[in-house]
């Protein structure tokens, strides 16, 4: 993620810590709230083993909240 200004350049001294929530069949992997490092962060996100749609909000103190979601398949089971 990264924060930016009305043209798009990264805004490298917002530091700003974010609080994430997350919604769905997975688990946030990392620190939260994540403090930002020039205005860039990065967060990982580990799937469950069951399929379903995962809601990532982000939160920001002073710029408001960004969402994204994933929409997570069921595999086949193995051969064996």
């Amino acid at each position: 993620m990264r924060v930016t200004d009305e043209f798009g350049a990264t805004r490298t001294y917002s530091n700003d810590p974010v609080v994430f929530k997350l919604e769905g069949p997975a688990a946030l992997i990392g620190d939260n709230p994540f403090a930002l490092i020039g205005g860039t962060g990065a967060v990982w996100i580990r799937a469950k083993e069951q399929a379903g749609t995962v809601r990532l909000i982000a939160t920001h103190s002073r710029l408001g909240s960004q969402t994204i979601e994933l929409h997570l398949t069921a595999v086949p089971a193995e051969l064996v």
